[in-house]
């Protein structure tokens, strides 16, 4: 814009006080949008070069550089089949959900989820998809069966590039298809004649397997069968993914050759399957269904001993038994138990236990050509060259049920329609005397019989597919009439529904690869659950299932195996492998198994914790007989044929590197060479658990006693030798005893005599350390506590003061420090540096010259470092990199952590003994002494009782859904805390009241409502005794250390909240008493690790797929509801009200719905201040300091009480505020105690009743805490959509306070809880720094006496961010803030106005705040009557253009902003906003907004949006406030009004204005919307404007008070003169002298691109 159009605008500006608005017409779609997501960004659509975006058709055609971007768009309505060569790549998360029934759908009450009587069946191929889903209605065809993939690769030279994304299926479309894999490699899922459907077209639709198919980077998650699944593929190459989540396995490949699996973790596998294998057959029949009905539904039925039933009747109660299912999983929705068709349903369909109930689940299997379900052996053709490097298998869990074959005299099996098996022990009343069995069906077999009787002979071979069933069934089933079935009756086991042959739990499995290769990987959690085998069948020493199982391979019952890693008929290397954690409840488990016909070359392979028969007692074993063998454990077994050889590729004949530790079954391998189930390699602790047992008392593990050579038990337990340490033992994996006394047996890697402590290996090692805790930054490190200031030698009990210590960084070998300027040798330990376990993160040049820590080595691979030059005074001087924090520093074993609160407090450098836990930053000792001990077996192998990982215990509960009815006897000693995936129900209204006093205690006179009772305990807090169950109750640490944090705590996936039309509110006294608090919190905590005003510890759970619902929450000194880390939340019809922070508030988190909700009205009689926040939550604190220091005379300059004095006086005033709140008593003026209440209420009371923090939320979304500026926390937001919401009712009343540094430093004096010293309240002069005395106050005097104590500054858990400067401390006790006496007051403080008690970023009242969300739709939204009161901001820090709390933006949050009210903002997001409603936003002293939009979006308006009455400054002309001091502040600007308002460039928000409606209506401020703004580079810069119509605005004359002086000052004068409506000729003659001066200086372009100031008499004043 060049100077004349300045002039010509600013000439039009200054004429007129009507808004301006630009319309635009270019709208951005959802899907050009997913395009810039995450890691690649996709072309320019308007670029020639540019590939087309995949339209919607069923197959996709590369462009003509062969790339293309698949978003939702592309997967709505089937399959996405690739047929051309080329890149494909996920611009967004893939979420499958084909031809999903729409909401309004749903919503229908006679809606059948599972309708088959229509062309377009729910989750399945329509019929007018034919052409593309061929099989459905013909049932012939690659689609007869519905959709079976995500994606098929259909092509060669294909590249998915998954490009940091994800791709699952939508649960209830999970449900619903239960035969899919997310990515399959080829047309189909068998290759033909194979599978449930043999019958294939292969006429018309030929076989297609592809060839040189790459995926990588990215997660697969949701699958109802495999993440990834082929056959016949020649290369393959898997890269860089994550697959967790599938029902039956990760990756499988048949007949595949040159495959390549590296970097890539397979698990956890999906451990809460909601159904049985039954329902994929019923899902699967629904197509038919619609021929029998219409074909023979008045057809009836008669089976025996039962009424005739039409064909209809049977037909439809199949499909209500699986509508019930579907509404059980799906919509929580519980029937009658004495219901007979809901039990029917679940013993048909429900999965009791979670785990996949089909006989064999894996992570990988690669097998020859053909289906990996037939026998193990069996299918060894065509496939070689499969690698798999760096790949982690993990979580595999198998609980098979067990199915019988049914076979006649002549050889034909039972078969239904789709090869599965009769379910003999669910439709039989009994099977031990066949004889006499009798028919009792179930719905889906019922239909299957009248399927045969009716349709055997004249049905097409399509339709009944393999049905088969014999005479003498047939006369069972419908005329009593068993004998021809008992004669014919032969009864195989070891199979599942499907008839497939049973093998277990199996980690890898490599059928008949030739050439393969398993390096740099690992293999654990690999469990089978499975019960022993039925002994129906009879005793047998082989399944005949297929036919083809081999003895030496599949013997007895093989259903309750677990495997780690199994080879058979394959030839290749195993190099460098973990295996471990393998467990069998019932059956044989293995680390390695090779079978028969192998060649296998092994180095470095080491299992552990192989358990076999874990849940079975020795009297259980000695009753086993075939087809169940003795549980045998082994670490690695070769069997079978004398042809299969294990050989050492590194030529170690013993097979020294191959070794097991802690093997234990009731039968082992054998050591014998000639043995056919021999033992490879070395076992150590191998053991048979034998008939005889005995209990160690200590452990109470169950172990057997030795016995001697006659058989008998000895008389001793079975004790072993167990080294000290490494100095003796082989390198690699070993067991050690490091203490006797402490006695936990523990993994370490030994090298050459030294020992490697690897916390990754097992938690137990911490009981070898004085303390321990993980860091808030990387829980992945181990540290002492906070409280324990020690070095590595005395943190490491073990070791002594001749101990040595080197460091392995990548836990491989031990390496002492030769760093050339530190050299500490053998004495050599890992350190990291104080950010990992302080609060803040020290940032400054050349830190090698602040202090030496820093100039040693970093051996963290990952750390981040700056160019630190070697002469910092020589600007070309080279330069070097130079780390600022590290986890692993090599250090001096005998540093200790510096004790000094200060250091933390102030980033000094200094460091912590660390550990790592992830298999970095080992470090290792060698003592120098060694020794052996004797312990019993029990004592040894029980390290393994006593491992906690939660990850997989969260699995193992994951495996029950609950339903749960809360009442109020539910809520009454604390926090009901959800740990279970379920539906919880409300059954009444519950009013919150943890922990309060009996009545009786609160009629007693003398009682403290905030004292502690006579158990140490504090009223309406967990109690001590409550540690287990509210971690933090008697701790300075952990989620509870500050109370009750929350109503609910919901702390695992999977739950449904039905409020069922109740409310949840905390009583009055409780919402006193706890004023940090959610009615339900999406978490176990209530901020991410290291924010927050507590430690919360380590432990973090976080919420996912949570449904909130149907009633009301109410009164709540925080939130209504909270969460971080949210991933799949729906809020719908709740109202929240009477909060005091925000109705609903999220960090980071992705895909939340909020639909149908009334939000508002906030609290608005608020009775205490944020103080009182901090006083109830330091009780613990206070009684500490009674305990501990109460007699200690705290001098200050003035008076010398004792801590126990001001610990009396502060609970006594918050007794005081008690009693006023909640019982209406209040001191009087002829009271001994009257001055003491005006100091309470000055401390405590909240006159004005609103919230006094630094902001109200209706709605609150932002990419962290929000309590940070707005746009600087937007990490991780996304899917954001709200619809029909009404927020209202919202009150800001900001009570500034200050943010005070000593000058020189960046650190913020705090107290307990990272909040703010009251410097106005504790002082007598704020203003006259130089003279100004400290007085204190009953909360102020507590922590400088908290301060002032040397001996506490030590005990940092309790002090946690408590810090202020020496010079503060000098003046408290001197009285002098003069520079005389050091304290220089004037100089050393360095105060930052803009904030809160709490010291955030102080915003006002905002309707509804969205920070840096990804795709945020918002269609039905009313925000009215948001109202800031707050005052104007203090000018004690003089002028300001932006605070400078918490990274506040000129450019978002420029001036003050505590006085400001917005309906709706949003920064850094894209999105809709659609049908918008505003009306009634004011503030008295400050801005007034309906909706802003801040810099970095992409918002599109829609619909009808709408903003009226928005009001800025409305007090000033009520009360005849002069306003004329406000023309010239930044920090107090005259207050604004703007109606629909883009404060960022102008595309940031834009609208077609032929379909939209975007209309601001009674808007009144002092100053015009239209403004220039810089952002943070001077070049960079934007205009602000207003979007759509607006009527009844209005500029206003700045008001002058009717008492104003007439002889005021000249700048006051011309102030006035400069009112922004004024047009005098004045006014624009000079503006034009301005305008024509610089036009004639040719400098425009560079002088006058921002005219914001005028030059008069040599002042500057903003317009």
């Amino acid at each position: 814009m060049n100077v004349m159009n300045i002039c010509l605008w600013t000439l039009m500006g200054i004429t007129s006080a009507k808004y301006t608005h630009t319309e635009h017409t270019h709208k951005i779609s959802i899907s050009d949008l997913s395009k810039i997501r995450n890691f690649v960004e996709a072309p320019d659509e308007h670029q020639e070069d540019a590939p087309e975006q995949a339209d919607d058709s069923v197959e996709s055609v590369a462009t003509q550089e062969n790339v293309v971007y698949i978003s939702s768009e592309d997967i709505l309505s089937g399959t996405y089949r690739i047929t051309q060569p080329g890149t494909y790549t996920l611009s967004e998360d893939l979420i499958f959900n084909f031809n999903a029934p729409s909401n309004e759908q749903k919503a229908d009450e006679l809606w059948s989820p599972n309708d088959y009587d229509t062309d377009n069946m729910a989750w399945f191929p329509s019929k007018a998809q034919q052409d593309d889903y061929d099989g459905l209605y013909s049932y012939t065809g690659l689609y007869s069966l519905g959709f079976f993939a995500g994606i098929t690769v259909e092509a060669d030279d294909v590249t998915i590039d998954l490009n940091g994304h994800f791709m699952e299926m939508a649960y209830d479309f999970y449900l619903q298809q239960r035969f899919f894999s997310l990515i399959e490699l080829g047309n189909r899922q068998f290759i033909s004649g194979q599978g449930s459907m043999s019958v294939f077209d292969t006429d018309t639709t030929p076989e297609v397997y592809p060839s040189n198919v790459v995926i990588k980077n990215g997660l697969l998650g949701l699958s109802s069968h495999h993440a990834i699944h082929g056959n016949n593929v020649q290369g393959l190459s898997v890269t860089d993914v994550t697959m967790h989540n599938f029902d039956v396995a990760g990756v499988a490949c048949n007949g595949c050759n040159n495959v390549y699996v590296g970097d890539t973790v397979i698990g956890p596998q999906n451990n809460n399957i909601p159904v049985l294998g039954r329902y994929t057959h019923a899902r699967s029949l629904l197509p038919r269904l619609r021929d029998l009905a219409d074909n023979y539904g008045e057809e009836k039925i008669q089976f025996a001993a039962r009424p005739a039933s039409t064909v209809q009747s049977l037909i439809d109660r199949l499909v209500s038994q699986m509508d019930m299912v579907y509404h059980h999983v799906m919509d929580s929705r519980e029937y009658n138990e004495h219901d007979s068709e809901w039990q029917a349903a679940l013993k048909l369909f429900l999965n009791p236990s979670g785990a996949l109930d089909g006989g064999s689940a894996y992570g990988a299997v690669f097998s020859g050509e053909g289906s990996a379900t037939s026998a193990i052996g069996h299918n060894v053709e065509n496939t070689a060259d499969v690698t798999l490097s760096n790949v982690e298998i993990q979580g595999i869990y198998a609980n098979p049920l067990e199915k019988f074959k049914l076979v006649d005299n002549a050889g034909n099996a039972v078969r239904f329609i789709f090869g599965d098996t009769i379910d003999c022990s669910a439709v039989f009343d009994q099977m031990s005397d066949v004889s006499k069995t009798k028919y009792i069906g179930d719905a889906y077999t019922d239909v299957m019989f009248a399927v045969d009787k009716l349709l055997m002979v004249e049905a097409s071979s399509t339709y009944v597919n393999t049905l088969s069933i014999s005479d003498g069934l047939r006369a069972l089933v419908f005329d009593n009439d068993a004998s021809e079935f008992a004669q014919q009756f032969n009864l195989y086991g070891s199979t599942d529904i499907q008839l497939q042959s049973s093998k277990g739990a199996i980690g890898v499995r490599i059928d008949g690869v030739q050439n393969f290769k398993i390096e740099q990987s690992s293999i654990h959690s690999v469990e089978n659950w499975g019960l022993r085998g039925s002994t129906l069948p009879g005793p047998y020493e082989v399944p005949q299932i297929t036919g083809s199982e081999l003895p030496n391979v599949q013997y007895g019952y093989t259903g309750n195996r677990a495997q780690g890693l199994m080879v058979v008929s394959a030839q290749g290397t195993v190099n460098n492998l973990d295996v471990y954690d393998i467990t069998s409840n019932s059956g044989s488990a293995h680390g390695v198994i090779v079978y028969d016909d192998c060649n296998v070359g092994v180095t470095n392979v080491r299992t552990r914790n192989i358990q076999a028969g874990s849940a079975m007692t020795p009297w259980n074993v000695d009753t086993l007989t075939l087809p169940n063998y003795t549980p045998m454990a082994c670490s690695v077994e070769l069997r079978g044929a004398a042809s299969s050889t294990v050989y050492s590729t590194v030529d170690r004949d013993d097979l020294g590197d191959v070794s097991g530790h802690f093997i234990v079954g009731y039968d082992l391998c054998s050591e014998d060479e000639d043995a056919s189930n021999r033992r490879v390699g070395q076992c150590q602790w191998c053991y048979n658990r034998n008939p005889d047992a005995d209990v160690d008392e200590d452990s109470e593990v169950v172990m057997a006693r030795p016995k001697d050579e006659d058989g008998n038990v000895a008389a001793v337990r079975h004790q072993i030798e167990i080294a000290s340490d490494c100095s003796n033992l082989e390198d690699g994996l070993q067991y050690i005893l490091p203490d006797e006394q402490i006695g936990s047996v523990i993994p370490v890697i030994c090298d050459n005599g030294w020992t490697m402590l690897n916390a990754a290996l097992t938690p137990n090692l911490v009981d070898y350390f004085t303390s321990y805790s993980l860091s808030h930054r990387d829980p992945t490190l181990m540290l002492p506590n906070t409280d324990d200031h020690t070095s590595w030698r005395d943190w490491f009990i073990p070791a002594d003061e001749d101990t040595l210590f080197r460091v392995a960084a990548d836990c491989s070998q031990c390496a002492a420090d030769d760093y050339a300027d530190t050299m500490w040798g053998d004495n050599t330990a890992y350190y990291a540096t104080g950010d990992y376990l302080c609060f803040y993160i020290r940032k400054t040049d050349n830190l090698c010259s602040v202090d030496d820590v820093y100039c040693n080595a970093c051996d963290e691979p990952n750390v981040k470092t700056y160019d630190q030059a070697y002469d910092p005074d020589d600007p070309e001087s080279e330069t070097f990199p130079m780390w600022q924090q590290c986890k692993y520093v090599r250090y001096n074993a005998d540093v200790y952590s510096n004790p000094d609160h200060y250091v933390c407090t102030h980033r000094e450098p200094f460091v912590w003994p660390a550990l790592g836990s992830d298999g970095t930053g080992c470090t290792c000792y060698k003592p120098s002494t060694t020794t052996t001990f004797t312990v019993s077996l029990a004592q040894a192998v029980g390290q393994f009782e006593s491992v906690h990982n939660e990850e997989y215990q969260a699995l193992e509960s994951a495996a029950e859904y609950l339903y749960v009815e809360l009442s109020q006897s539910d809520f009454t000693e604390g926090t009901y805390r959800i740990t279970q995936p379920g539906t919880y129900v409300l059954a009444e209204d519950v009013v919150l009241d943890f922990n309060a006093p009996p009545q009786s205690v609160q009629d007693d006179p003398t009682w403290s409502p905030n004292d502690f009772n006579e158990n140490g305990d504090v009223w309406w807090w967990p109690r001590k005794d409550q540690e287990d169950e509210y971690p933090g109750a008697s701790t300075f640490q952990n989620p509870f250390t500050l109370g009750y944090f929350a109503g609910i705590s919901v702390e695992c996936s999977d739950v449904v909240i039905d409020l069922q039309g109740h409310s949840i509110e905390m009583s009055p006294a409780f919402y006193l008493q706890q004023r940090f608090f959610s009615l339900i919190e999406l978490a176990n905590r209530p901020f991410a690790p290291g924010k927050g005003a507590a430690n919360w510890g380590w432990v973090e759970k976080y919420a996912s797929n949570v449904i909130i619902k149907d009633g009301s929450l109410g009164l709540s000194s925080h939130h209504c509801i909270h969460g971080n880390f949210l991933n799949n939340v729906l809020i719908s019809n709740v109202q929240m009200s009477q909060f005091d922070v925000a109705g609903f508030g999220c960090g980071q988190c992705i895909t939340v719905e909020l639909r149908d909700l009334d939000i508002g009205p906030q609290h608005q009689t608020i009775p205490v201040l944020g103080r009182y926040t901090h006083a109830r939550a330091a009780l613990p604190r206070l009684q500490y300091l009674s305990e501990n220091y109460g007699d200690w005379q705290v001098p200050f300059w003035d008076r010398s009480p004792t801590i126990s004095s001001l610990v009396e006086r502060l609970i006594n005033q918050m007794d005081m505020t008690y009693n006023y709140v909640i019982r209406g008593v209040e001191v009087q003026p002829d009271e001994d105690d009257y001055s003491e209440w005006l100091e309470a209420k000055k401390l405590f009371i909240n006159e004005a009743g609103y919230q006094d923090a630094s902001a109200s939320y209706g709605v609150v979304f932002a990419g962290g805490a929000a309590v940070s500026a707005i746009g600087t926390r937007i990490e991780n937001e996304g899917d954001i959509t709200m619809t029909n919401v009404n927020v209202h009712g919202l009150r800001s009343h900001v009570m500034e306070k200050y943010k005070v540094y000593g000058s020189g430093t960046t650190v913020t004096m705090r107290g307990f809880f990272r909040d703010t010293y009251d410097w106005e309240a504790m002082v007598d002069d704020f203003t006259d720094r130089g003279t100004m005395k400290y007085i204190g106050n009953a909360w102020e005097d507590v922590m400088m006496a908290v301060v002032l104590n040397d001996e506490i500054s030590a005990d940092w858990s309790f002090l946690y961010t408590t810090q202020i400067e020496q010079f503060i401390k000098d003046w408290v006790m001197s009285g002098d803030a003069s520079a005389e006496t050091g304290a220089d007051l004037e100089r050393n403080l360095d105060v930052h106005c803009g904030t809160d008690i709490q010291v955030h970023s102080v915003k006002g009242a905002i309707g509804v705040r969205v920070d840096g969300a990804d795709n945020l739709q918002i269609d039905g939204l009313t925000i009215s009557d948001v109202v800031s009161t707050s005052e104007l901001g203090s000018m004690a820090c003089g002028e300001y253009d932006a605070p400078a709390i918490a990274g506040e933006a000129v450019y978002i949050q420029p001036g003050y902003n505590g006085h400001r009210a917005h309906a709706l903002t949003t920064v850094y997001t894209n999105g809709v906003l659609k049908n918008v409603n505003v009306d009634g936003v004011s503030s008295l002293y400050g801005n007034a907004y309906g909706i802003r939009v801040f810099d970095g979006c992409d918002i599109e308006l829609q619909g009808e949006i709408s903003v009226n009455n928005i009001n800025a400054g409305t007090i000033y002309e009520t009360n005849d406030i002069d306003m004329r001091f406000l023309m010239k502040s930044l920090t107090n600007p005259l207050p604004q009004a703007c109606g629909i308002y883009v404060y960022s460039d102008a595309e940031d928000l834009h609208f077609d204005a032929e379909t939209t409606n975007v209309v601001s209506d009674t808007v009144t401020g002092y100053r015009e919307c239209s403004e220039l703004v810089t952002r943070d580079d001077p070049d960079d810069q934007f205009t602000s404007q207003l979007m759509g119509e607006c009527e009844n605005c209005v500029i206003k004359d700045v008001y002058v008070s009717s008492t104003a002086n007439d002889d005021e000052d000249a700048d006051e004068q011309f102030l006035t003169a400069w009112s922004p409506s004024l047009t005098s000729s004045v006014m624009i003659a000079a503006f034009c002298l301005v305008c024509l001066f610089a036009i004639f200086q040719r400098k425009s372009a560079s002088i006058y691109k921002h005219i914001s100031t005028a030059a008069i008499d040599g002042e500057s004043y903003q317009w």
